[in-house]
């Protein structure tokens, strides 16, 4: 009986099938509660534009949190931050008008992340490629000593990350470096999952 500890490795870039859009609105003012009610004001005018506009209805967007804290050494010294999040399919298009809407708000910040609808079987996907690709060297080096696989004995696994590309914008910053032409010349963006295990395979 032989034994191999064959290290198995797969990587694959799936299409990104959702958008998930972090915004963030700013207030700032010499005390702690008109600051937030500056804020709450600004969120109120921005959940009726994307309303109006956009159709997109304040029931849509998930409010993670709201805070207020003070700053010392500068004037105002309150400042009030919410911030919310919104899930949409990836269409770059639609993402556009969405950030363009946000970027017209001077107190508005937005962060865009590119998901997948399910991750969970995206990742068993690359996973059953890595073992199949420990397996399939395992196999090699038992028919160079006129052996074969006959099974396991130990698997170790690592779930590794996932490069995903992010982009950050505040404010008119980003105005105009994005438009509807070259959201639909540009591929959507991609999700790269890798993963990687090492096996100790029995043959004979």
């Amino acid at each position: 009986m032989s034994k191999f500890n064959v290290h198995g490795s797969a990587e694959q870039e799936f299409p990104a099938e959702q958008f998930k859009l972090l915004l963030t609105v700013h207030a700032s003012d010499g005390s702690a509660g008109e600051s937030i009610r500056k804020g709450t004001g600004s969120v109120e005018q921005l959940l009726q534009a994307l309303s109006d506009k956009l159709g997109i209805q304040p029931e849509d967007l998930r409010l993670n949190s709201e805070s207020a804290s003070r700053s010392y050494g500068n004037t105002p010294a309150y400042n009030s931050e919410f911030s919310a999040s919104l899930v949409m399919p990836a269409e770059l298009s639609a993402l556009h008008a969405v950030t363009a809407l946000l970027e017209s708000q001077s107190n508005a910040e937005y962060r865009v992340e590119y998901e997948l609808t399910d991750r969970k079987a995206a990742e068993e996907t690359v996973m059953r490629a890595a073992f199949a690709d420990s397996r399939k060297k395992a196999e090699l080096l038992a028919e160079m000593l006129g052996q074969k696989i006959t099974g396991a004995e130990k698997v170790n696994y690592e779930f590794s990350g996932d490069e995903a590309p992010k982009e950050k914008f505040r404010g008119v910053a980003a105005a105009g470096c994005f438009n509807d032409r070259l959201a639909d010349r540009m591929r959507k963006p991609v999700i790269r999952i890798s993963k990687n295990v090492d096996i100790t395979w029995l043959a004979e």
